[in-house]
């Protein structure tokens, strides 16, 4: 689950940095 995560994570941080981030925090 974890590596799912963050796979998602870093893919969505390259399309959408801003929002990824915002998300995360």
């Amino acid at each position: 689950m974890l590596r799912v995560k963050h796979v998602f994570a870093s893919y969505l941080a390259k399309e959408l940095s801003q929002r990824t981030t915002m998300r995360m925090l």
